[in-house]
């Protein structure tokens, strides 16, 4: 879990195009590189577990809620089955034994059922590890649940067979009945058996995450060895080797914001974004076409060395429109202190009006120096809305640039930026970017930066520059003539206070521990 640390500064700003009020942060060319939208295969989910849903059904002849089923094992390493579910854990019997052993799981007497329920440990017992049993609790911070977990220190590799039985008291539960007419899964099983085989899931594209879009997902099996001999961590823009396999499937079980939920094939056939045919690496489409979050897992079967294998990912993928869309044009003018105020002109795809909510602009400004190169001047970022550039029925975003920035590193007009991204709040998709670089058509006359003493040097980075200038009703408000505010402590995800306030100066604390909550509603 990352904690956050939020630096929180209210700026309002008035100038002649109307009333904007964003956010104003800005920093050296040397961060340029951290604002970066990742490739998504960088951050792509890996893992040698696998997560399973149990959809318990009624058996005719032992007339109780059972499931079975055979769950590989492809390591000598400990192998573990962790259980969860909304019931009690104790109202399920769980048996598990590999199908090597000379056990076998009588399915036609009550005589040979009473025989295994008192055989079956003694089977595990004489010729296998009995399993560790635990109870405990899985998940982090607020966010856990009851579990019981059944560990084998030194399994026996090959295919495991899994039974489980739910108690008569279920059998009973309209909420459990309910759930096995519908296939819903009782419980999830988690299987761990630590392995070199990692599975690797990412979506494509971070770029069409909007309603209407066909959203590509990509899996394919991989040794993470590959990238521990190169380095600790995963290397930026590092492409796994994908493995290839005999008896491959790879599938999508997606989960709809409304509820439902649909399993989708994955194909390495090439023509589902995945490359070239037969390659080892899988491609599926997400028809989306409603606001929310997808919640996606992705499973990966086949057989390795003679044996099976199964991997598992789980994504959550957010949805949104796109509300909002770059124009390209962009234009700037300078307030009374001479800062650079930019303005991206955006439109809204598909409406008769300009969306005016909130997002996060991001760009990286250029300028001219003496010899009429190009000349990196700084990244500008801050929460914006769309509003009316006066006189016209054009709408932009706005950042400001404080104007130590230009004169630091002694540039003037004519200014370019490149890289500009505006994000949705809530859900961080990029709405729309640009790579290419823009010139900034300047409105009224330019005045030089370069020829104003400046106090303190240039060379000193002042708290203005980074956070912008306060408006002077919040700095009269706490006593500041220069507008510094206040750092405020923000705890993480669903956490406690883990700030020691005694070490910061100028700071409070934000007390809202133990919760999530939305951009607007935070």
């Amino acid at each position: 879990m990352k904690l956050l640390l939020l630096l929180i500064l209210i700026i309002t700003i008035s100038f002649g195009y109307g009333a904007l009020t964003p956010k104003n942060l800005a920093g050296g060319p040397s961060e340029f590189g951290s604002f970066n939208i990742p490739n998504p295969m960088d951050v792509a989910q890996s893992s040698d577990s696998s997560l399973l849903g149990i959809s318990m059904t009624q058996s005719q002849l032992k007339n109780s809620f059972e499931w079975s089923g055979v769950v590989p094992v492809d390591s000598d390493k400990e192998f573990t089955l962790t259980f969860f579910s909304s019931f009690p854990l104790s109202e399920f019997k769980i048996e598990a034994s590999p199908k090597t052993s000379s056990f076998k799981r009588p399915e036609d007497e009550q005589q040979q059922q009473q025989q295994h329920k008192s055989n079956f440990f003694t089977v595990i017992k004489s010729l296998h590890q009995t399993p560790t049993i635990s109870n405990g609790t899985f998940g982090i911070d607020g966010a856990t649940t009851p579990s019981v977990s059944f560990t084998w220190d030194k399994p026996v590799v090959g295919d495991w067979n899994v039974v489980i039985t739910a108690s008569s008291t279920l059998k009973k539960n309209e909420k459990f009945k309910k759930m096995a007419e519908d296939s819903t899964p009782q419980l999830l099983m988690l299987v761990q058996n630590p392995s070199d085989t990692h599975i690797y899931s990412y979506v494509s594209s971070y770029n069409n995450l909007f309603t209407g879009q066909k959203v590509s997902v990509l899996a394919m099996l991989h040794k993470k060895s590959e990238f521990i001999k190169k380095s600790a961590n995963r290397p930026i823009n590092w492409k796994p080797t994908p493995l290839v396999l005999t008896d491959v499937s790879a599938e999508m079980i997606l989960g709809l914001p409304d509820g439902s939920k649909e399993t989708i094939p994955m194909f390495d056939d090439g023509l589902h974004d995945d490359e070239q045919a037969n390659d080892g690496l899988f491609g599926g489409y997400i028809n989306v076409s409603e606001l929310g979050n997808y919640d996606l897992q992705v499973i990966y079967k086949g057989s390795q060395n003679g044996n099976g294998l199964i991997r598992s990912n789980q994504h959550l993928i957010p949805i949104t429109s796109q509300y909002l869309e770059l124009t390209g044009e962009v234009q700037s003018s300078q307030d009374g202190d001479a800062n650079l105020n930019i303005f991206f002109i955006v439109n809204s795809p598909n409406q008769t009006t300009v969306d005016q909510t909130p997002v996060h602009v991001y760009s990286e400004v250029y300028g001219t120096d003496d010899n009429g190169n190009k000349v990196a001047i700084a990244w500008v970022a801050g929460v914006s809305s769309a509003q009316p550039i006066q006189g016209s029925t054009t709408f932009a975003l706005s950042a400001v640039l404080n104007e130590r920035w230009i004169a630091k590193v002694g540039a003037t007009a004519p200014f370019f930026v490149k890289n500009v991204q505006i994000s949705d709040l809530d859900t961080f998709i990029p709405l729309s970017n640009t790579s290419s670089t823009s010139n900034v058509k300047m409105i009224g006359q330019y005045k030089d930066v370069r020829t104003i003493v400046h106090s303190p040097p240039l060379h000193e980075i002042t708290k203005e520059m980074r956070d912008g200038k306060m408006p002077k009703e919040f700095a009269d408000r706490i006593g500041k003539s220069t507008g510094n505010g206040k750092l405020i402590l923000t705890h993480g995800y669903c956490s406690e206070g883990v700030w020691p306030i005694e070490d910061f100066e100028n700071a409070v604390e934000f007390q809202d521990f133990n919760q999530n909550r939305g951009n607007d509603e935070f």
